[in-house]
């Protein structure tokens, strides 16, 4: 089971990551890395950076065009 930091049920770090409830896009991700079985690391880093970087335009990954993405 995925839990609110993206990642299975162990003892993981929130960091980077809100607290609560995990979004049906996250998870979608998450799933993507772990199919293409990236390291729990790596899942955590790449979920932390997308995270940072909604938190720094205020809006949702998904609501990021091509521009704020690059920038």
């Amino acid at each position: 089971m995925i839990n609110s930091s993206g990642i299975g049920s162990s003892t993981s770090s929130n960091a980077g990551s809100p607290p609560g409830r995990i979004t049906p896009l996250r998870q979608r991700f998450v799933e993507h890395l772990v199919l293409q079985q990236k390291a729990k690391r790596t899942v955590q880093a790449y979920t932390s950076w997308i995270y940072d970087l909604a938190k720094f335009h205020r809006r949702s990954p998904d609501q990021l065009g091509q521009p704020e993405v690059r920038a």
